[in-house]
Parts: C-alpha cells; structure tokens; sequence
C-alpha cells in the first residue's frame, strides 16, 4: 500500500445513510479495518482471508476502497431479508409492552398469533429478538428482584470455616472420562485452603475421614464450620432442629467444633469456599490427566502449597499460607487420630426392568435379576467402572463402563435374553433328540441364520416336542423341513405328527406281497342250513 490506511472518522460517512451504525454495519466496518492492517503487514489476500474467516475475494474487494468509498457502498449498507422482518411490529409491540418476555416466549406467541407462521428455529427468533431489543433499546428485566446483599466483615482468627463439595470429568491415561468428586474446605480470616479428592461419591464415613485430613493439614480446628444441607451430613433442618446423620453427629460431638448449616438456596451465605469449588474445577482439575486417586491427592497438595494458598489473594491482597501463621494460633487444638473408612460395596434396589439406577445413570443386569420386591444387588466403583455383585453369594454379576453423561442407559447387549440356560447347553441337548448330528447342526445352523432371536425358542421346543415320537419319524420331520426349508419347531413338529398318523394305516403296496403269496386251493367247508328254516319263518 502507498500510505497506511487511517482510521474510521464516522464524520466522512454520508449522513443520509441512517442505517450506518447498527450492529452489522459496525461489525463490517471492523472487518474493513482488520483487512487493511494486516495487509500493511505484508500478509498476502489468501492469507488474510484464512486469518479473518472470509474469502479471497472479500479480501480483495476491501483493499480496492478507500474509507470514503467503503462507508458509502453497497458492502457497507447492504440488508439483507430476515425471515421474521414481515413480523417485526408484533415482536417489537410485545417487547415494549412487557420487557421481561424472553426469545421462546415470543416465538409461542408467534404460533399462537399465526398458524401460518414458518419453520424457524429457535436461535433465529433469538438473534432477531436480540436485534429489537438492540435497535430500540429495550434492555430486559428480571421480574424477580436480585437479591440484596451484603459485604461483611471480615471474622476474627479461628472462628469460621467454610465446607463444599464439588466433582468434575477428567480423561484417564487411556481416554475415558473418569468422575472425580471432592471435598473443600477454607479458612474465612486468612484464606488459607484444603482438599480431598476421591473417585467415589462422597458418603459420612468419607466425609468424616476428609474433616481428619484438613485438620491434620490445619494443625487445628476453627471454632464454627458453615455447611450446605448436604444429605452426607444433614436429615432434616426441622425449622432450625438439626437433625443430623449419626455418623457425622458423633464426630462433630468427639471433636467440639459447633456445626452451621446454610439456609436452601443460600450460596452467598458461604461465598468464600464456592469460589474454591469453581477455581478447584477450572484451574486444578481442568485438562489434567488421571493416574490415580492417591497420585491425584498429592498433586493437589502441591497445587495448594504453589497456586492457591501460595498467591496473593484477589480480595485480601495477602498471602494465605502467610497469613495463616497467625491464624493457625488461634485454631482449637486436634487430637484426633486418622483411620481411613474401608471401601464397602453399596447395595442398590433392582428395578423391575432388570435395571440399576446408579449416579443419574440405568445400567442393565441380566434377565432374571429381578426376583421381586427389594431385591438389591452389591455395587463397587473402580476407577472408571462400576462392578456389580449378587447380595447373597457375593459372584459378580457384571462391571459396566461408568457412564460421563446423566440419563443414559449403559446396556449389555447379551442382557436381553434369560442366562437361565445358556444357548450352547440347550443346543447339546437338542443335538440327542436326533440320530444323526450332522443333519441336526445343518438345520441348527439355518435355524440360527433364519431366526437369530428366537434360536433358543426354537430349541426348547424341539426338546420338549419331538422327543414324544419314534427315532424314524424324526429323522423323517428333520430331512422334510430341511427340504422345505422350513425353520421352525412348531412346524417340524406339525410334520411329526402327521407322519406319525399314516404310519398307523398301512399302505396297499405294503399288504400286496402277503396276499400274493398265500395258497390258491384252500380246503374249506361250508355250512349248510337246512331250507325248512326259512319255509317255517314265512308261515
């Protein structure tokens, strides 16, 4: 370029043109300018237009024109139709006369206003909503008041804590997504924070056991712990009566911390440790790879010694393991002793339909699982996968892939036929029913081809029928079907019993040859019956 383009002065562009300030107009006006500055760079067009998104030749329409003759162009000013332009009023006159609608709000009220209304989808009625409200400043408002708030001050050293569970998807060093929930804690005066990582969901004993590994890691208790209602800790608030689980009553009575829990809904109520949740998620555990619970916990402790309790904190501007050298001071004493909760096995409820519910989640058992009301069986998570046992012999039964995304059905396909007798034992025992096997495995073999879900049908009922009948008419029904290609026991047997009935009337050609061969002269002598008889039974 001979000189360096200069930048916009809105003041050169026509002022008839009054459409030159909205949002697409502005945005190509940008574009205009990014085009010109990379290629005072030295950037080729092509180059240009791989880096911005757009074509060659857009590129190379923008670099023809000056600023004046691009703010005064069709490119510049172009409109294009918008499908719900013929619309417009109607959305506008909503907008206006309740600011509050939202975009599928408005596109119900489309429907409803005209049934002639075109297929559009969602997103357009949004980005065409969001126009209107740009063009004629209608800013949206909440119809429920936000909720006033509060900064307090900040508590003194060793009184309060704060706790929170998180959990987040991770990819293990084979690829799959592995859940990992865990436990946080912080202290409110200096900041400084713990956490337990685990790749099971949290129970009492679990919870408990993470509270002796933050005060080990502490050196101490603070004074009040606030809580959310979490089901791990709490039963029911009863309108301020707590009633907790007793497992973690009785280890808030050995240790004498006192307990607060959080009203419903109330996040800001514990606002310190959320943040820990979200920097936890996004900072710690985002694009990091599994190797292991245990592996996982100690790169957390490093994390927490560099990174969180290591900076200068964004709302203090202090340091929190710093200021935690005083605090830790303050802290009650901890005599506690550390004994990691064994791993049991959970017992789930068998649904009707041969079907666990695990974590937001159905993963199939096999059929004949469900042997009525409360039948549970034992589950145990390992990593990525979810094992489950028989409650009363304790066999495993299956281990299903755990799923990442909530209300799937994790399905085995061989789950759909009863394991009451296996395919290949009922196939022996249908092979003795005929003398001779090859035959036999023939037609098993077309039966399996013809019918795939109803082989073990078809063989349970060869065993059950065809054994009623002669080794010979077997034989005879099998080499018929085979010949008719007929694939089905029902028929096989059909076939039995009619050949079965005509081996019962003997055929002509059968009774021939005796006949031919008895005596031609037969030395018999009849009876004479003496003519008065019939003389006397006339009179």
């Amino acid at each position: 370029m001979a000189e360096k383009e200069k930048a916009f002065n809105f003041e050169n562009a026509n002022p008839q043109n009054e459409r030159l300030m909205n949002k697409t107009t502005l945005e190509r006006i940008v574009m205009w300018h990014k085009v010109k500055e990379l290629s005072s760079k030295g950037l080729k067009k092509a180059q240009i237009g791989r880096k911005l998104g757009i074509s060659r030749d857009t590129v190379r329409s923008y670099l023809k024109m000056t600023q004046e003759e691009f703010l005064n162009s069709g490119i510049c000013n172009r409109q294009y139709k918008k499908k719900l332009d013929p619309y417009k009023d109607f959305i506008k006159t909503h907008l206006e006369a309740e600011n509050c609608f939202s975009a599928p709000q408005i596109h119900d009220r489309l429907k409803e206003s005209y049934p002639d209304l075109p297929a559009i989808s969602e997103r357009t009625v949004y980005s065409f909503v969001e126009d209107i409200r740009d063009e004629f400043g209608i800013a949206k408002t909440n119809e429920v008041q936000p909720r006033q708030t509060c900064q307090l001050a900040p508590t003194g050293y060793g009184e309060y804590a704060q706790v929170d569970f998180g959990e987040k998807l991770i990819r293990n060093e084979k690829g799959y997504y592995v859940r990992i929930y865990f436990f946080a804690m912080v202290l409110c005066r200096s900041r400084q924070k713990f956490v337990y990582l685990s790749n099971r969901p949290f129970t009492t004993e679990m919870t408990v056991y993470a509270h002796h590994l933050s005060f080990e890691y502490f050196k101490g208790m603070p004074r009040r712990i606030i809580y959310d209602q979490d089901k791990v800790l709490l039963r029911s608030e009863n309108l301020g009566d707590l009633l907790m689980t007793e497992g973690f009553r009785s280890f808030t009575q050995e240790c004498g911390f006192e307990v607060i829990f959080c009203k419903k809904a109330d996040p800001q109520s514990k606002g310190k440790v959320e943040n820990v949740v979200k920097y936890v998620k996004y900072n710690f555990l985002k694009g990091r790879i599994y190797r292991g619970i245990d592996t996982l916990n100690e790169e957390v402790i490093g994390w927490l010694d560099r990174t969180e309790n290591g900076k200068k904190h964004a709302a203090t501007r202090l340091v929190p393991k710093e200021e935690f050298e005083i605090e830790k001071q303050y802290l009650l004493p901890y005599y506690g002793s550390i004994v990691q909760p064994e791993e049991k096995m959970q017992s789930y409820v068998v649904r009707k339909d041969n079907t666990i519910a695990y974590r937001g989640c159905f993963y199939t058992l096999p059929l004949g699982s469900y042997k009525g009301k409360g039948c549970k069986v034992l589950i145990q998570i390992k990593d990525h996968e979810l094992m489950v046992f028989d409650l009363d012999t304790g066999k495993q039964i299956i281990t299903h892939i755990l799923s990442p995304v909530k209300g799937q059905l994790v399905q085995n396909t061989d789950h759909k036929r009863s394991k009451s007798q296996s395919g290949k034992e009922l196939e022996d025992k249908a092979l003795t029913v005929f003398d001779n096997a090859t035959d036999a495995l023939l037609y098993f073999g077309l039966l399996h081809r013809d019918k795939p879900r109803y082989y073990t049908d078809n063989l349970r009922e060869i065993i059950k029928c065809m054994t009623q009948y002669p080794m010979e008419i077997r034989m005879a029904s099998l080499g018929r079907c085979l010949d008719a290609r007929a694939y089905n026991a029902k028929v096989m047997n059909e076939v039995a019993g009619t050949l079965l009935k005509k081996k019962k009337i003997p055929e002509l050609d059968d009774i021939l040859p005796e006949i031919s061969n008895m005596p031609k002269n037969y030395d018999i002598e009849t009876s004479v019956s003496d003519i008065s008889i019939y003389e006397e039974a006339i009179r």
